[in-house]
Order: structure tokens, then C-alpha cells, then sequence
């Protein structure tokens, strides 16, 4: 069910911060979404302004402690209830942050749609980087043990020599390292392979129609949907060093941190 949500929200009483056994594994479940995540501290006006502090600080390191990310996930400060707050130093904080969980809900259909086509930018990205590497591997493949056509030699190869192979396709074709394969991972898949003479060769047309897809198909969606959450940058694709082929790296989207003035 977290992988469908466009958003999860977490309610925690500012009388009761402790987690329990249960709360703690749901937290843990959607440690993969925490992107999706946003806390919502709330009676936070039944308490003073010092017990305030304390408390909102203990939130952070309990959800931290869980989430496990390097940024913690956006708490909401306020009380959700028509009566008269009790404690009024944070009117003004409330009133804000009462406003902004609203309106991230009112806009949400919106940022949904952001989130899938960035997760599509991600994995046509992923795919590239994946249809290259393996070109790559099988251009490596030595002469000799192709003249052999036995697999398990191939293999041995392949897998002796993967960590230094999947340095020099992400050197030579300036690939970004956040969408290479994981290492084990890939061992693993070509342990498992059978026939790796079928790996394909590198298809520069392939790679030309993902790069379309990046420089023209998802800047019209984004135009599409009324906003632009990845900056030219990120979908351009520079000339590789070599100038040999158009085959080049495309950057990561950069971390979005809240600042709140208090």
C-alpha cells in the first residue's frame, strides 16, 4: 500500500511521543517511501512553549532513529480542532503549519503526477545506463574464450573482473554513478545467465531513442502538467570526453531541504 500512496501522514500526540512495538514496524515499513512521509505533531498547544521544544525535538530523533534517512521528514506543528488554543506562543506556527498540511493536501493530485513522471525520468535513466554497461561487458568479453564458446569460462571472467569493468563503462561512457548497477547484484544476475555470447551488443539507435525520451518526451509532460521540477541539467546529456559517440551520463535531482524560520 506505501508503494501506491502519493502521500502517507503520521499522527503523533504531543503528550504521547513514545512509539510503540507496533507503530515502530509500520514506521519501518515505509522506511523504503520516507519521501512520502510527512508528521504531523498534534495538541501541540496544550503544552508550553519550552515543553514544546523538547518535545518537537525528541519527534525528530524518534522518527530519524527509524527512518534512518539522511533528512528528516517534514513535521507539522499545530492542533487539528475548531476549539481555542491553549497555549498561544506559537499561534503564528500553528496557523502556518495548519495551512501548509492543507494546502500540500489540496495540491497533491498535482505533485503526484511530478513524482511519476520523475520516477519515469529515473528509470528510462536506470535503463540506459543498464543498456550501455552491458554492451560494454560483452565488448569486453576476450577473443579467445568467445573462439571457446563456454560459458562457464565467460563467466568466471566476467565475474572476476566485474569491478573494474563497471569502472571503465562508467568512465569511458561518463556514466552517472547514482544509476549504476549495484556490484553484487549484477554478479549475481550474470552468475545466473546462461549463454552470455546472447548478450546484445551496444545499439547506439537504443540509446539515441532513451536519450529523446529525456531531452524532448519529459520536458513536454512536465509543460504538460504546469510545472518543472528537474532543471535542464539534470536531463542534459553532455559529449563524452572521447567524442566517439553521444553516449554520456545524466545527472541526479538534488535534495529539497525545509527551511522554517522560528
Amino acid at each position: 500500500m506505501a508503494e501506491r500512496a502519493d502521500l502517507v501522514l503520521l499522527t503523533f500526540d504531543a503528550h504521547k511521543l513514545d512509539i510503540s512495538d507496533e507503530f515502530q514496524q509500520v514506521m519501518e515499513v515505509l522506511r523504503p517511501h520516507a519521501n512520502k512521509v510527512r508528521c504531523v505533531l498534534n495538541k501541540a498547544d496544550q503544552i508550553d512553549a519550552s515543553n514544546l521544544v523538547r518535545v518537537y525535538g525528541a519527534l525528530l530523533w524518534n522518527v530519524g532513529k527509524v527512518f534512518q534517512t539522511p533528512e528528516v521528514a517534514r513535521v507539522f506543528v499545530s492542533s487539528f480542532w475548531d476549539e481555542a488554543y491553549r497555549f498561544r506562543d506559537h499561534v503564528t506556527l500553528f496557523e502556518e503549519d495548519k495551512a501548509a498540511v492543507l494546502k500540500e493536501l489540496e495540491s497533491l493530485p498535482h505533485t503526484a503526477l511530478l513524482r511519476k513522471i520523475n520516477n519515469l525520468t529515473a528509470r528510462v535513466r536506470r535503463v540506459r545506463t543498464h543498456v550501455v554497461v552491458i554492451g560494454y561487458l560483452r565488448s569486453r568479453i576476450p577473443l579467445h574464450l568467445r573462439a571457446m564458446g563456454v560459458d562457464s569460462a565467460i563467466r568466471n571472467w566476467l565475474c572476476s573482473n566485474l569491478e573494474t569493468l563497471l569502472c571503465e563503462a562508467q568512465r569511458v561512457h561518463n556514466l552517472s554513478i547514482g544509476d549504476m548497477p549495484k556490484l553484487e547484484v549484477l554478479r549475481g544476475k550474470l552468475m545466473a545467465f546462461d549463454g552470455l555470447l546472447r548478450l546484445p551488443t551496444l545499439d547506439l539507435a537504443e540509446v539515441h531513442r532513451l536519450d529523446e525520451v529525456l531531452e524532448k518526451e519529459v520536458p513536454q509532460l512536465l509543460s504538460g502538467v504546469g510545472g518543472v521540477t528537474l532543471s535542464k541539467e539534470s536531463l542534459k546529456i553532455p559529449d563524452s570526453p572521447s567524442r566517439v559517440s553521444t553516449l554520456a551520463s545524466i545527472f541526479g535531482f538534488g535534495a529539497s531541504k525545509r527551511r522554517r524560520t522560528e
